[in-house]
């Protein structure tokens, strides 16, 4: 029993025929149509099988320099994670009521299963016996991928508006503070209110000398003094010899 049970299941491989390799997203998932073809009718109605899904190619949408457009880029990838899909084939007939050995299926991959657009290889398999169904086949799902940006990372110095309008007119001038030592300091004084009424000092030659300023009259009062009473002494002695 278990040599006709093996002769059984060897019997019944067969092939897959894909209606489209080339696959158009829609709605975030592409359709998968095939044929499977057995060299003799199962012995169930709905035989499970199992899709391999290696992903090979990854199709990516990128920013580039120079390009408004998203650039398309196809990355190889190696060494990736095959994305497993278990279905239920049916081989039942409606007319008969019977198992035929072929049948047309079909079945949706998605992107929340993992799916984006790119290329995978594709191996099919008996999943009660693990034989293979036509060998490894190559498909390809077509759509837009997730944009990357890839553009050079550019610091725009943008110029700085001033606070302040500039003034079209110069603006004047600030007035020169005058010293006593500056000549217009006597002429008309300090632009100040306070400097023009308070009183003006010494000149600059007295400046440096103690005192108010008084003592060159002192010398000339005395020499007049002695002078007067030199004089009177005269007189009295005169008024004295003629009285004599």
């Amino acid at each position: 029993m278990a040599l006709l049970a093996l002769a059984g299941s060897a019997a019944a491989q067969g092939r897959v025929v894909w209606k489209r390799t080339k696959l158009d997203e829609l709605d975030k998932s592409w359709k998968i149509a095939l044929e499977v073809h057995l060299n003799r009718a199962p012995d169930v109605a709905h035989v499970p099988v199992r899709f391999s899904f290696t992903p090979t190619v990854y199709f990516e949408r990128a920013l580039v320099d120079g390009r408004k457009e998203p650039v398309i880029r196809q990355i190889p990838l190696e060494h990736q994670q095959a994305i497993i899909e278990s279905v239920d084939v049916s081989f039942l007939d409606p007319g008969s009521g019977k198992t035929a050995s072929r049948t047309r299926f079909t079945f949706n991959v998605t992107r929340d299963r993992g799916f984006e657009a790119g290329q995978y290889q594709v191996k099919v398999t008996d999943a009660r016996s693990g034989k293979d169904l036509g060998g490894t086949t190559s498909i390809t799902l077509n759509g837009d991928n997730e944009i990357v940006d890839r553009r050079s990372v550019v610091f725009d110095e943008k110029p700085k508006k001033d606070a302040k309008p500039k003034s079209e007119e110069a603006a004047a001038p600030a007035e020169k503070e005058l010293s006593p030592e500056d000549e217009a300091f006597w002429q008309g004084g300090s632009s100040s209110q306070e400097e023009k009424t308070a009183p003006l000092p010494p000149p600059a030659h007295l400046q440096d000398r103690p005192g108010c300023g008084c003592r060159m009259a002192a010398p000339q009062a005395s020499s007049a003094s002695l002078a007067l009473g030199a004089l009177a002494l005269v007189l009295f002695t005169r008024r004295a010899r003629r009285a004599a």
